[in-house]
């Protein structure tokens, strides 16, 4: 059995995997609150198209495959429709208060 030789060992390449996207609470919450101020749905989805296009332009920097990038934007809407409902739900008056 034949040592490997340490001048032609190269090792495999790397990948960076950015910060998954559903993990960004700052940013998540940041356009959940925006997307609940929207009035209209021409609004909301005229919003919704730049952060989808700004976050895949950033995703792009790293190579990731459109199929990675379409993984990484659908969590990262997911999580923030969960947010907007956290937030409706907390600042929801009790049914006991008056409107």
């Amino acid at each position: 059995m034949s040592d490997p030789d340490l001048f032609t060992w190269a090792p495999p390449p790397c990948r960076i995997l950015p910060f998954p996207l559903n993990r960004r609470v700052g940013r998540i919450r940041d356009v959940a609150m925006k997307m609940l101020e929207k009035t209209t749905a021409k609004h909301s989805d005229h919003y919704h198209c730049l952060v989808d296009d700004a976050l895949r332009k950033n995703l792009s920097r790293y190579n990731l495959t459109a199929e990675e990038q379409d993984r990484q934007l659908s969590m990262f809407w997911s999580a923030v429709r969960n947010e907007m409902q956290r937030i409706s739900y907390h600042y929801a008056p009790d049914e006991g208060e008056a409107s």
